[in-house]
């Protein structure tokens, strides 16, 4: 029993000592290389996920599909009772569709698309904020779910902040912090990040738990994902009018 306290004691202090040892530079390249590697990392052209979406608070459960194709796509198709809410990017204009404002897609403003130009960075901010032009900053530890996490400030050029935590161990990301307006002033929104699965050489999370003040919003679970597939670039273009019946 002794041995064993001493031996994880000495795993924790090699944990900390790290934590106050490294540097920013340090710790973004040792997450690149627990993801996989810059050289896979780049390979990846295209990528698909599909999967599921629970919203505990209102019973409901959905299907998502998400798309990506470099440089800059992205496509969200979320589906609940045979209607599917969009959301996507060409690269240079966003639009979506709400099936509850008409089966029309709608041009989304500046700032709206502006997200999802974010969303379409699928590697994740550490590995391209230098490619983007995002500030960062290495600005300590937490502790996070009992394991010890480097916080990462990272600002966008309208000076929008997230923090997102790494892993002292894996060097993965296990959270995020934002804060979001939900109409009712500001809110810290957390996006926990687990269940780290191989793709075409790459790790990513096949789990997301949305939460705030303790209170979960939403889980997403990956069940599929596919690397290189080919994807068209209708699939991400300004769709033409329905058609009237």
């Amino acid at each position: 029993m002794m041995k064993t306290l001493l031996s994880a004691l000495a795993v924790s202090l090699v944990a900390v000592v790290s934590a106050h040892a490294i540097t920013l530079d340090e710790l973004v390249a040792n997450n690149i290389k627990a993801r996989g590697g810059q050289a896979a990392i780049d390979a990846i052209k295209t990528l698909k996920f599909e999967g599921s979406v629970s919203v505990p608070a209102q019973g409901l459960e959905l299907t998502i599909t998400m798309m990506y194709k470099r440089p800059g796509k992205m496509k969200s198709v979320t589906t609940m009772q045979g209607m599917s809410m969009i959301q996507a990017s060409d690269g240079k204009e966003g639009w979506g569709i709400n099936p509850m404002m008409g089966p029309d897609a709608q041009k989304v403003p500046s700032e709206q698309f502006a997200e999802l130009a974010e969303q379409a960075e699928f590697e994740g901010d550490l590995v391209s904020a230098k490619r983007r032009g995002l500030a960062m900053e290495l600005v300590g530890t937490e502790d996070v779910e009992g394991e010890t996490a480097y916080k990462v400030k990272i600002t966008r050029k309208d000076g929008k902040a997230t923090f997102t935590f790494i892993d002292a161990v894996t060097y993965l990301e296990m959270k995020s912090e934002t804060e979001m307006d939900m109409g009712m002033g500001p809110m810290k929104i957390d996006n926990v990040m687990s269940d780290y699965r191989d793709v075409n050489g790459v790790k990513f999370p096949f789990s997301m738990t949305q939460m705030s003040e303790g209170q979960t919003f939403s889980i997403v679970t990956i069940t599929k994902a596919v690397a290189n597939e080919t994807i068209a670039d209708t699939e991400f273009a300004f769709p033409a009018p329905a058609k009237k019946k």
